[in-house]
């Protein structure tokens, strides 16, 4: 009879394995970077070993984690494809190890490995947030450690936190906060924190108040069903039957756990410290108040949501007998088989092999002529980085003395309104890139943004701006970067 102990080890490596495997299978089903910002990450990662520094000055973890591999590499895509599996296989084991721990039951936990494998929303969390991914793994190790009250332990990963991703940060602050008024003794905690403000206030792309600058729209109009509202965001047809069930699941077994949790409650009074956490945690990142649009702090918020609710499992399936425990385990492990398939690149990246072409035909349309600066929409800007010899930015430059050298790659914006709008000595500067894609002088685009705006059109306004850098970069992204090439 094998030892718990020594089956725990041998399982750890196994877990991560299987995880790791599935996941960089899923990453592969496309050639090209995976994810909104897949391709961020990569130019991050390019400039700091080709040109000696990040292209946008940050100092998140993520950024040294995926530099690190890939100058190991020596291929940023791969490194980048690598390095997410990587992420998606520790917080496999990590959910796993601490839920044994928290629950002392070895099946539950093998359920908890079995369904991160599983998890359709962690594969397509995996491709599209690895910053986040990385957040995410720090903050479980403090609701473990803060729960065990083991206060040094919950520091360390409470800055580490605070430096991997800002939504991470804010959650974190929370907890302790919640733990502070509930008598924790804090004093040992009070050098992280002092130290996580500290590093705030002085390095770039840490959590500072200036942020609060992006939450100007944060309350929704009307409430919702968060799962529901996820899955109505994607489209029902988008998503997979087993990723819209697993959404709709992991919803029910929290507001279970809420109820079996809040009637021991009342009939005993206490409530264990690792339950109070991991509810709170919950109930934040599920409120149904959040504005839930792209990139919105409801989207991401529920999808993290969809992740740590999984440790709310052991709860529900630890009176359950051990031979259900493993028929759910080797169900799951069956239909990972398949659910990694839920993230279809087709579906959820952007078309990168159009941005290529297009990247392309302005290195060769630009060959003999003067240009300091491309604009495009932000994927399509990171490639033109990273693949042409020119500069790029996703926002409108401030500085309109350089228009004359500044080129702008136009998305979605039809011929006719640059027929209708431009001069026929404009019109010569307009070349046809592919499909919807324009590439003109900024200072002719000016123009014709200005006749555009003068037209008092709203819905014509918003059209373009929707694809096309119109705005200069925010203050709150700009804090400590002065010398950020997008300025």
């Amino acid at each position: 009879m094998i030892k718990e102990s020594v089956l725990i080890k041998i399982s750890l490596p196994v877990i991560f394995l299987i995880s790791f495997i599935l996941q960089f299978i899923a990453l592969n089903q496309t050639p090209f970077a995976n994810g909104w910002d897949g391709y961020y990450y990569i130019m991050q990662a390019y400039t700091f070993i080709e040109k000696g520094a990040m292209r946008s000055p940050d100092y998140s973890l993520i950024y040294p984690y995926y530099i690190t591999l890939s100058y190991l590499a020596r291929d940023y895509i791969l490194a980048f494809k690598i390095g997410s599996a990587v992420l998606s296989g520790t917080l496999t084991v990590s959910a796993f190890f601490i839920s044994k721990k928290l629950t002392n039951n070895i099946f539950t936990s093998f359920l908890v490995g079995a369904f991160f494998i599983f998890s359709p929303t962690f594969y397509y969390f995996t491709a599209q947030f690895p910053k986040n991914l990385l957040g995410v793994i720090f903050f479980l190790w403090l609701l473990y450690f803060l729960a065990e009250r083991k206060l040094i332990w919950t520091g360390v990963f409470f800055l580490l936190g605070f430096m991997a991703h800002r939504m991470i940060a804010g959650i974190s602050v929370i907890i302790l906060l919640i733990g502070f008024l509930k008598g924790f003794k804090f004093k040992l905690l009070l050098p992280f924190v002092a130290l996580a403000l500290l590093i705030a206030f002085l390095l770039p792309g840490i959590i500072h108040i200036a942020d609060f600058e992006r939450f100007s729209n944060l309350i929704s109009e009307s409430l919702y069903i968060p799962p529901l509202q996820l899955i109505d965001f994607f489209g029902w047809s988008k998503m997979s039957i087993v990723w819209k069930v697993e959404t709709i699941l992991l919803y029910i077994a929290f507001l279970v756990f809420l109820v079996i949790k809040l009637f021991k409650f009342i009939k005993t009074k206490k409530i264990d410290d690792a339950s109070k956490f991991l509810i709170t945690t919950l109930m934040v990142l599920s409120l149904p108040i959040y504005t839930f649009t792209k990139a919105s702090i409801g989207f991401r918020f529920y999808l993290a949501f969809n992740l740590i609710a999984v440790l709310a499992i052991p709860y529900l399936v630890k009176l359950f007998p051990n031979y259900i425990k493993i028929s759910l385990i080797g169900c799951l492990i069956v239909l990972s088989a398949f659910s990694f398939k839920s993230y279809n690149p087709n579906k959820f990246d952007p078309p990168y092999g159009s941005y290529f072409i297009t990247m392309d035909n302005v290195n060769s349309y630009l060959k003999d002529k003067e240009a300091e600066l491309i604009i495009a929409h932000q994927a399509l800007a990171q490639i033109v980085i990273i693949y042409s010899d020119y500069d790029a930015t996703n926002w409108q430059p401030i500085d309109s003395t350089k228009y004359e050298t500044v080129w702008r790659i136009t998305s979605n914006v039809k011929y006719y309104y640059f027929k209708k709008y431009l001069d026929e000595e404009d019109l010569i500067n307009l070349k046809h890139l592919q499909g919807e894609y324009y590439l003109l002088r900024e200072d002719k685009w000016q123009k014709f943004y200005k006749k555009i705006l003068d037209l008092d059109n709203y819905d014509l306004v918003k059209k373009i701006g929707l694809w096309n850098p119109v705005k200069p970069k925010p203050e709150y992204l700009l804090k400590r970067r002065s010398k950020d090439y997008i300025r």
